[in-house]
């Protein structure tokens, strides 16, 4: 596969992972985190450009830059994050019809949780005016 094309499927995930994340955001279906993620990882292999402007965004920026910095999530990103899945989750599972599918999505969210948990927490030893 060439440079070009790899740079476009790469841009083309990034830009999907990201309008996942921002539908995460708005609605309680999907954890927006790691999206975000995903999209930065996709982005700085296609097009650094977008990287940027991603790393520079008020709300996702400092998320991606503590990752990139620290390999954690602040722990009330990681709090609002748990809440959404749960919530999400429950939602879905009490709407589906099927008794296999609420089966399939307790697997899923499980597998998410336990995921999700491995993630280190970010947490600061000094108050966040001295941090900074």
């Amino acid at each position: 596969m060439g440079i070009t094309i790899k740079r476009w499927v790469y841009t083309a995930l990034g830009t999907t992972f990201l309008f996942i994340g921002v539908i995460g955001a708005i609605l309680p279906i999907l954890p927006t985190t790691p999206f975000v993620l995903l999209a930065s990882a996709c982005f700085v292999r296609g097009n650094p450009a977008l990287y940027k402007k991603l790393n520079q965004h008020p709300t996702f920026g400092p998320i991606l830059q503590n990752w990139q910095q620290n390999r954690c999530i602040e722990r009330s990103v990681k709090k609002k994050a748990y809440l959404f899945i749960v919530a999400s989750f429950t939602v879905s599972i009490i709407v589906a019809p099927l008794i296999w599918v609420k089966m399939l999505l307790a697997g899923l969210f499980l597998a998410l949780i336990i995921w999700f948990r491995s993630i280190p927490t970010h947490v600061d030893i000094a108050p966040p005016t001295e941090n900074h």
